[in-house]
Order: C-alpha cells, then sequence, then structure tokens
C-alpha cells in the first residue's frame, strides 16, 4: 500500500491565486478525456476543468487522499469523472486520454522518464502530456526533502524526459516572486515547511505579483516549469482514415 511522504496537500489546498494562474496558463491546453496523475484530494480539477473537457479521471496512490476526493469531484458534478486509487502502470496499456496532467507530482517520482514512457501509453496520438514541476535544482532544499521531492527541474531535464514516442513541444517558468522566495528559505530561512501564514501571504500578494512580472519576463523566469509534452508516431500507428 503505497503513503505519500509529504504533508503539504493541506498547506497548499487554499492557495487559490496560484491555481487559478496556473490553471490559466495551462487550461486551453486540457481537453477532452482527461487524467489527472497524481491527483492527491483532487483540488485542482476545479481550476482546471471547462467545457473543453469530456471526462475527468482521479488517478492518485494514496488510499486516505483517494477517500477526499469525493469531496472535490462533487465541484465538477456536471462532467463525467471518476477517481481511481492506483497508478498509471495499473491503468489498461491503450490510448485512452486526450489530456494528462502531471501537476506538482513527477519530482515525487523517482523513475521519472519510466513514468512519463508509461503515460504515453495511455495518451491519444493527438494528445497531449501537461506537466507543472518546481524548478532550478540549486534551490533544492530541506522542503523539498520533506515532501518527498526526489529533484527540482531544469530545462535540460525536460528534455531528458524526451523518447522516441513524446517530445518537449513548448515550455515556460511561472511565478518569478516566488522564485525568491525559494532562494531566501534555500540560503536563509531554511525551513523544512512553511507554515499557514507562510501560504497565505505568497498567495495574497506575491502571486499577483508573478502574475505581473512573469509577463514582463515573458514567463522565462520563476520557480516552476510548465512543460507540455505531445506524442511521436509513425505512419504505421495511423488509422486508415488519417493516412
Amino acid at each position: 500500500m503505497y503513503s505519500y511522504p509529504g504533508t503539504e496537500l493541506h498547506l497548499f489546498a487554499n492557495a487559490h491565486n496560484w491555481k487559478k494562474y496556473f490553471s490559466k496558463t495551462i487550461k486551453r491546453y486540457v481537453l477532452g478525456d482527461v487524467l489527472d496523475v497524481g491527483a492527491g484530494w483532487g483540488v485542482n480539477a476545479q481550476y482546471l476543468v471547462s467545457s473543453n473537457c469530456t471526462s475527468w479521471t482521479f488517478l492518485e496512490p494514496d488510499q486516505e487522499n483517494c477517500a477526499k476526493i469525493d469531496r472535490f469531484a462533487a465541484i465538477i458534478k456536471d462532467y463525467d469523472n471518476t477517481s481511481i486509487c492506483g497508478r498509471v502502470d495499473n491503468l489498461a496499456p491503450s490510448p485512452q486520454y486526450d489530456t494528462i496532467l502531471y501537476i506538482d507530482v513527477l519530482e515525487h517520482i523517482e523513475d521519472d522518464y519510466l513514468e512519463l514512457s508509461q503515460a504515453r501509453l495511455r495518451l491519444k496520438n493527438n494528445g497531449r502530456l501537461i506537466v507543472l514541476v518546481p524548478c532550478h535544482n540549486s534551490l533544492y532544499s530541506e522542503f523539498d526533502r520533506h515532501i518527498g521531492h526526489y529533484r527540482r527541474y531544469s530545462l535540460e531535464d525536460l528534455f531528458r524526459l524526451e523518447s522516441d514516442t513524446i517530445k518537449l513541444k513548448s515550455y515556460f517558468y511561472l511565478d518569478s516572486f516566488g522564485l525568491f522566495c525559494s532562494f531566501l528559505n534555500r540560503f536563509l530561512l531554511k525551513k523544512s515547511l512553511p507554515t499557514h501564514g507562510d501560504i497565505k501571504i505568497w498567495d495574497r500578494f506575491l502571486v499577483p505579483l508573478s502574475r505581473l512580472f512573469d509577463r514582463f519576463f515573458c514567463k522565462s523566469l520563476g520557480k516552476s516549469l510548465v512543460a507540455i509534452y505531445e506524442p511521436v508516431f509513425s505512419e504505421e500507428q495511423l488509422e486508415p482514415d488519417e493516412i
């Protein structure tokens, strides 16, 4: 039985400004049948679901977290949704999903390359795989260790995750002011876990500033990194009416 090592879900569940912000940047990519990997309590779905979605599947390996998903799934009750307690490799290895999401999840998985390779098997040929991760390995701190992060990500890491079947289509950074906070914690404060007050200040005051300055920096600076991957396939994989 898998038990999620992190303790930050309750801290970030009410970071509404942040969730609204990152969701706005990727929502146009979230289409069709959606697989939400490592869904936690299912909080992010309410920010990302839209009329462009036809179904939403919450996939979460921790049973205690799975038990809390129904509360948040009820918010998107107008959309066909289901929750599964398990991992990607527990799903049937056939293309079922138009969008696969890893929202602050991949850093918790030791073999991230294998994980995305497994996810590709469940992704339709015209689908997208969307990843949101903490970035800058130099900022890896006690906070990261405490909540079960194996790594933070660099641009090189995003390309490392490419394979013969999936390629990086685009990427951008978010939360330029949050980058300053991460730098401050890594080298000065050295907190293993932020308080509710820390999260409230960041979400209420710094995230709105990041929304302004991220645009100024053309999303080239931030503490989080968004990657959009798309499938690679050969003509042999195409259906007859696609050739």
